[in-house]
């Protein structure tokens, strides 16, 4: 069947225009409800607009970010005034992690063992978590030991250079598997400890065959990463006068690696009168890291020529020390006939020893001792916060001490040849009182005294 074509005027004539409103519609044909499908749902003739007032989110907790550090920085450097209204950043501002810091402390000691004291003292004043030592200076099958810490070590067998990481025993950690390498060339020992990898490295002839594997050593562990050592090197870029070729290849290195160095540019080594200031100790650190730590330098290098440095991590836990008891009996005052006296009374006492009553045997005449002490031998002066000293101690240390800091702050005031050999004089005087000081005391102890119960 053919179509037939008619104009639009007679269209429109047959077939009329109808106007139907959505509201129309809505009357005319509802929809069914999908809820219950034999209901009809009626659509209201008229729509309105609802306005939802959604709970606004809570800002996030701020952290000590790139930002705060850094304007701390400019604020402490140009000494710029801090205003009321917030608009500039408070550097006095406490932080949430107030009290609560990790110290970790790296020293050049130049022979562990002869430094012995030295670490304990700067151990019971600083309260580090960790201790990193170049030149240790131990041999393989020699024993050292620090109380409170475990150590990791990596020696030669000449019994030179050296590197060893000490670790609180309050605080979890493990052996970092280092690449095997020649420990004449490079000594390197790493621990992680708190998710943190920690490497102790020391390098006592720098060459550029070693590059390749320091930077094998540094992919190796993932961040967060802290680098502590000796490295001999010199580079602008960590305080030096100048460059060297094994510091440019360094400092390029770190670099490409997006490693951080720590350091302010203070010169961490003592140098004879003439030469340029040394800053061969390094303290490196991955990015994530570098916004967190405080680095600061030590006032005395504690008898090494390498001054110690402590950095500071924020951290939510921090180990709990017990320091040793302060009191002490004065030796040299004890009345030891009373003494004699008072204890031969308390033994009398005692009763008959058998296998049923061991430990309390053992616990009166224990107690027995301890009065005996406390009504015949007098207790040293104590005072709080005071840090303990050995038993060896005497005033003839405390002198020794005071005359060998002084002999090193006259030689960094004024850098003189005199001054230098003073303060070596001091250092060498030092190590012949302490080293034998411990034989002396106790051969005075039980020889003057001459004590006989």
């Amino acid at each position: 069947m053919a179509e037939k074509n008619i104009p639009y005027e007679e269209a429109a004539k047959s077939f009329p225009a109808s106007y139907k409103s959505y509201a129309d519609i809505s009357k005319s044909s509802p929809s069914p409800s999908y809820l219950n499908p034999s209901k009809s749902v009626t659509h209201p003739t008229t729509s309105y607009k609802k306005t939802v007032f959604s709970k606004p989110k809570s800002r996030p907790i701020l952290t000590p970010g790139y930002d705060k550090q850094a304007h701390q920085s400019i604020l402490k450097e140009f000494n710029i005034p801090q205003s009321e209204n917030g608009y500039v950043l408070q550097t006095d501002s406490t932080s949430s992690y107030d009290n609560t810091d990790t110290i970790t402390e790296l020293w050049n000691a130049r022979s562990i063992h002869s430094k012995k004291h030295e670490l304990m003292y700067l151990s019971n004043k600083l309260l580090p978590s960790l201790i990193s030592i170049a030149e240790t200076w131990l041999k393989p099958q020699q024993h050292f030991n620090l109380q409170g810490f475990s150590s990791f070590r990596d020696d030669r067998l000449d019994g030179h250079g050296g590197a060893m990481i000490l670790v609180n025993n309050k605080l979890s950690c493990s052996a970092l598997s280092i690449p095997s390498h020649n420990c004449n060339d490079i000594n390197v020992v790493g621990v992680k400890v708190k998710n943190i990898n920690v490497l102790s490295i020391y390098v006592p002839h720098p060459n550029s065959s070693l590059l390749a594997y320091i930077r094998n050593l540094f992919l190796l562990f993932p961040p967060p990463l802290l680098i502590l050592g000796d490295f001999n090197s010199h580079n602008t870029m960590w305080g030096s006068d100048t460059n060297d070729s094994f510091g440019n290849r360094l400092g390029e290195l770190l670099d490409d690696l997006c490693i951080c160095v720590l350091n302010n540019g203070s010169s961490t080594r003592i140098t004879p009168p003439g030469q340029r200031k040394s800053c061969v100790d390094l303290s490196l650190c991955s990015n994530d890291l570098s916004t967190l730590l405080q680095w600061q330098l030590l006032d005395s290098t504690y008898g090494s020529d390498h001054f110690p440095i402590e950095i500071v991590h924020p951290s939510r836990y921090t180990p709990h020390y017990d320091l040793p008891p302060l009191l002490k009996y004065r030796i040299s005052s004890a009345k030891w006939d009373l003494y004699k006296n008072i204890l031969e009374e308390s033994v009398k006492s005692l009763p008959e020893i058998n296998m049923a009553n061991l430990d309390t045997c053992y616990k009166q005449l224990t107690k027995s001792i301890c009065d005996a002490a406390d009504h015949s031998i007098p207790l040293k002066n104590s005072a709080k916060h005071k840090l303990s000293s050995p038993p060896w101690w005497d005033n003839e240390c405390t002198s020794m001490i005071k005359y060998r800091k002084f002999a090193e702050r006259a030689f960094i005031a004024s850098m003189t040849l005199e001054n230098l050999v003073e303060y070596r004089k001091a250092v060498a005087k030092s190590k012949r009182l302490f080293h034998p000081n411990v034989v002396h005391t106790l051969a005075k102890f039980i020889n003057v005294n001459k004590i006989k119960i």
